[in-house]
C-alpha cells in the first residue's frame, strides 16, 4: 500500500489470469467498503516478465471518514501470500 497524498492510497495486485484479476477488483472493492474505505478509481493493465504476461490491477482508495489508513488492518491477510 502506498500513500499518494493526505487521503489517497493505492495498492497493486498482479496475476497471470486476467479474469481472476477482474474478480479481485470486485471482491476487494466490496471488502474494503466494509472497512470504511472507498475505491475511487482502478486501473487494469498488462506487463511482460520475460516470456510471461502478467496482468496488474491498481486500486486507488481513501478512507470514508478521512482517517489515516493502516496497511496491517487492511491487508494483513495478504502479507504472507
Amino acid at each position: 500500500m502506498e500513500k499518494i497524498d493526505s487521503n489517497l492510497y493505492k495498492q497493486n495486485y498482479f496475476c497471470e489470469d486476467f479474469f481472476s484479476l477482474v474478480d479481485i477488483e470486485e471482491t476487494e472493492t466490496a471488502r474494503l467498503m466494509t472497512l470504511d474505505v472507498f475505491v475511487v478509481h482502478y486501473e487494469l493493465g498488462v506487463t511482460n516478465e520475460g516470456e510471461v504476461s502478467l496482468f496488474y490491477l491498481t486500486l486507488y482508495f481513501k478512507s470514508i471518514s478521512n482517517k489515516e489508513l493502516d496497511f496491517n488492518k487492511l491487508f494483513d491477510n495478504y502479507k504472507n501470500n
